[in-house]
Parts: C-alpha cells; sequence; structure tokens
C-alpha cells in the first residue's frame, strides 16, 4: 500500500483524459444507494468528455465555449515506484456561454467521488474557481444549477454567497421515475463577495 496525498489545481488540456476517466467514475457512482448527486444520465463516452474538455479549457477566456477547471488530486506514492502516480478524483469548472451577448456570466459545475466529499475538498475547489472568476474583469455572474435534494451542496454554495433565483420544478425524471427538481443559483461578483 502506498502513501496518498491530495492537492487542489488548475486542470491543464494534459489532464482532459484523466479529467474523463474522472467523470465517468463520478456519473457511475452518481445514484447508488439511492444518492443521485451529480448528472441525470448514466454514462458518458470518454473520448468525447475528453476532447471538449481540452477544447473548452484552450479556448481564450470571452470566446463562445470557453472553460477552465481545477482539480483534485490524488497522488499516490510507492516505495518500489519512481515519482507519484496521480489521478483526478474531484473538479470544479467554469464554463462559459455560447452566446457572445451571454459571455459576462459563467456557469459552475462540482463534481467529488465519494470517498473525497465532505472533507472540506468542494469548498475549496468552489473558493479557487470564485476567486479566478472574481479577477477576470470580463465576468459579472458566476451561475449554477443543484439538485433539490442535494441539501449538502446547496447550504456549500449559499455559504459562498449564491442566492436561489428560480426552481425547475421536474427537471428531470429518471427511468426508475425519480424526479428531481433543479435549483438556480446565482452569485453577483464583486470584490467583497467571494471572501
Amino acid at each position: 500500500m502506498g502513501d496518498e496525498d491530495e492537492s487542489v489545481r488548475p486542470a491543464r488540456p494534459s489532464d482532459a483524459r484523466d479529467y474523463a476517466a474522472h467523470i465517468a467514475r463520478h456519473i457511475a457512482d452518481s445514484g447508488k444507494d439511492g444518492d443521485l448527486h451529480y448528472a441525470p444520465i448514466t454514462g458518458v463516452d470518454r473520448d468525447d468528455v475528453a476532447h471538449a474538455s481540452e477544447r473548452r479549457w484552450s479556448a481564450p477566456v470571452g470566446e463562445p465555449g470557453w472553460g477552465r477547471a481545477w482539480v483534485l488530486v490524488r497522488k499516490v506514492s510507492f516505495g518500489f515506484l519512481p515519482g507519484p502516480s496521480s489521478n483526478v478524483v474531484g473538479h470544479v469548472e467554469l464554463r462559459g456561454p455560447t452566446l457572445v451577448s451571454a459571455l459576462h456570466r459563467c456557469e459552475l459545475s462540482l463534481g467529488l467521488e465519494r470517498a473525497y466529499r465532505r472533507r472540506g475538498f468542494g469548498r475549496t475547489l468552489v473558493q479557487r474557481a470564485l476567486a479566478w472568476a472574481q479577477a477576470e474583469t470580463s465576468l459579472r455572474f458566476v451561475d449554477l444549477k443543484v439538485f433539490g435534494h442535494n441539501e449538502p451542496a446547496r447550504a456549500l454554495y449559499q455559504a459562498l454567497g449564491f442566492r436561489e433565483t428560480g426552481r425547475i420544478d421536474e427537471a428531470f425524471v429518471m427511468q426508475d421515475g425519480t424526479v428531481i427538481d433543479d435549483i438556480v443559483m446565482v452569485l453577483p461578483l464583486s470584490r467583497s463577495s467571494v471572501d
């Protein structure tokens, strides 16, 4: 068994494949034990996720469809191998809109694999993204959607200054009949809103 270490850092285009593997694991785990917390889908094509991520992360801010992400990386060191092995186990991403007229806004998404939840990593990831957004003078708002039943995530976002601006009743109806409402939350960016 190796020693583990976690760290949060900006995602690079070279992280796209590992990021895609994380997204696939996270989606596969979402919904187990009645804990639907991430996405109302059952799977993704890793190559599609990796290519789309590389494209977003390489696009200049202000170009429709830009994106920036921060990843929680788990590093494992084994005494018999040179250097640590690492993989993405959590992320936060800010995505720019596809419409030029909405480029003053971006949308936040957060995902942590089960073993890394409720350990402060979500707060750290979101704070990193918000600090970056705060410094990006072209941005005026950060938007997000969160499942209505996801009380821990809603509480985190509220504590960081997001306010609920709407609710989409029955946004999703899963194959098993589970109904999910989506909550829309917004954070107006100002110099004092991210601390």
